[in-house]
């Protein structure tokens, strides 16, 4: 892992406490604002792509909104082997079970799971 500071250490203790929540660059900067830490939005989308790359988060981007969300899987591998809905309103995620495409042959389409996310409204949201 790369240098890693207490400001990084911060944002990924945010982003683990969110834990099935999909979080906008927007709200950790607004927590870590909150924490009275200054950082660049630069500095976050640096440190989101890293660690995407170590996948510990998932990142979803919304192309209507034209938002990236990101949300915490490193302790959960298997995570990226099922589809995911997101609500679009209070942004819980709600793992669906591994097989539930397992007999359906929609003409013979692998899906890529680790960023397979279907958004809507949750029933709370309702």
């Amino acid at each position: 892992m790369r240098y890693n500071t207490k400001n990084r250490q911060k944002i990924l203790e945010f982003i683990k406490s969110q834990r099935d929540k999909y979080v906008t660059i927007n709200e950790i900067n607004a927590e870590l604002e909150r924490q009275s830490i200054k950082m660049s939005l630069s500095t976050i989308y640096r440190y989101m792509d890293y660690l995407e790359t170590e996948q510990l988060i998932s990142k979803h981007i919304d192309a209507n909104e034209k938002k990236s969300y990101f949300r915490y899987t490193g302790d959960n591998p298997a995570c990226k082997e099922h589809l995911h809905l997101k609500c679009n309103n209070c942004g819980i995620t709600i793992h669906l079970p591994a097989d539930i495409l397992e007999n359906a042959n929609i003409h013979n389409f692998k899906i890529e799971y680790d960023s397979s996310v279907i958004v809507g409204i949750c029933e709370d949201c309702q």
